[in-house]
């Protein structure tokens, strides 16, 4: 009796490199537990105290990084077919 080839026959688009509905899917999903994973993690350590927030300030201050100062977002011209945009720049 001769051996049967075991070769998976693919469609065209997963043959071409496209991704099977099915392998999406499982990525979608693996992707959806990481997300809560991460969520749980950050809900699980808590927020930061005064001190340990000071202290990572100064230790990145401290390592060289900079402190950027950005416009505050009301700054930003507000653009609506209402009122007509308004440039608060100086």
């Amino acid at each position: 009796m001769a051996a049967v080839d075991e070769t998976p026959i693919l469609p065209p688009s997963a043959a071409s490199g496209q991704v099977r509905r099915g392998e999406a899917m499982r990525n979608a999903t693996t992707r959806g537990h990481q997300r809560v994973a991460r969520i749980r993690r950050c809900q699980a350590a808590g927020q930061p105290s005064e001190e340990e927030i000071r202290h990572m300030v100064e230790q990145y201050l401290a390592h060289g990084g900079q402190v950027h100062v950005c416009a505050p977002a009301y700054v930003v011209p507000v653009q609506s077919a209402k009122v007509p945009a308004v440039d608060v720049r100086s």
